[in-house]
């Protein structure tokens, strides 16, 4: 049981830093196809629900806080940790 939710963490760890990733590329090359930033956008609120914090607090008119930063991907790794732990729950049943 360990393996697998520890398993599920980690893709919980690893998704916020894909995103982040992904958004300062888009900053980097401003000629990407806007269509991008709305279905990335959708994607992130999907498979990265804490980055919610993050959008609260450029919301607030801050610079990108790293503490919400930080927070967004802690939720992120708990969430994911439950989901794999409920997961392995239903799959022993």
């Amino acid at each position: 049981m360990g393996r697998f939710v520890r398993s599920w963490a980690i893709v919980g760890a690893v998704v916020p830093f894909v995103f982040l990733l992904a958004w300062s590329l888009i900053q980097r090359y401003p000629s990407i196809d806007r269509s991008v930033h709305g279905i990335l956008f959708k994607l992130q609120l999907i498979v990265w629900p804490g980055s919610l914090f993050e959008i609260g607090a450029e919301m607030s008119g801050k610079a990108i806080s790293w503490g919400a930063i930080a927070l967004g991907v802690l939720v992120n790794i708990l969430l994911y940790a439950l989901i794999g732990f409920l997961i392995w729950v239903a799959s022993r049943r």
